[in-house]
């Protein structure tokens, strides 16, 4: 069986992001190019808020799971190292998936 293109469309990728010293998993979009390039230029948060899709392990003030929504994202993106590891892991987790690790 052959690759096709079209399933890049829909594919996520799985990947540990370590903010201060605690450790959660993101699940990622992969966006085409020019997705991406369009949201780089709107700064770090859009950028976040479009490619995270899930995350395991943040909680909420009383402990239970935070969902991962638009106001969620945003708070967690306030923080510089917060937005930072996001962004490393990211990129470490697009090109493990690129390779097919």
């Amino acid at each position: 069986m052959g690759f096709k293109i079209a399933s890049l469309q829909d594919l996520t990728f799985k990947h540990p992001v370590k903010i201060a010293g605690s450790e959660i998993e993101c699940e990622f979009r992969v966006l085409d190019d020019d997705s991406l390039a369009k949201l780089a230029e709107r700064g770090d948060t859009p950028f976040i808020q479009a490619v995270l899709k899930s995350w395991d392990g943040v909680e909420d003030d009383d402990g239970s799971p935070a969902p991962c929504g638009p106001a969620q994202i945003a708070a967690l993106c306030r923080y510089a190292i917060a937005r930072q590891a996001i962004l490393k892991a990211y990129w470490q987790g697009l090109q493990q998936a690129a390779e097919g690790n």
